[in-house]
């Protein structure tokens, strides 16, 4: 069920990229990383006016907020991928984010956290 759930909540994320941005493209990375086949659940090539950039994001559906690790992979990850410039990272989590990660976000304009509430507000 979880895995299925996984699945789901990466979907999602891609349906919240699509309707914030335009996307040239969308879709998932699979690539090798130090001789261990890696992905990454969402890579988009994004048009905002004359600017072009990509957006590298995991996506996080688990029972524990998500921590500064899940950064430091993905930026790993993104070093082995090749064709997209100008990279900009994001991170989804269902669970939210440890206080660590959450500092680390607030001293860059790279990196965006979205929590379930950022996904789905009460208004």
């Amino acid at each position: 069920m979880s895995a299925f759930l996984g699945f789901k909540f990466e979907d999602i994320c891609a349906d919240y990229v699509r309707n914030r941005f335009l996307c040239k493209r969308i879709g998932r990375w699979w690539g090798w990383v130090e001789g261990e086949v890696c992905d990454i659940d969402l890579v988009a090539e994004v048009v905002d006016g004359k600017e072009r950039y990509s957006i590298l994001a995991e996506c996080k559906f688990r029972n524990r907020k998500t921590g500064i690790s899940a950064l430091e992979e993905l930026e790993h990850r993104a070093g082995s991928v090749k064709g997209y410039n100008n990279l900009r990272f994001m991170i989804f989590s269902g669970s939210g984010f440890t206080e660590e990660l959450i500092d680390a976000a607030e001293d860059r304009d790279d990196l965006e956290l979205i929590s379930l509430d950022d996904m789905f507000p009460y208004d």
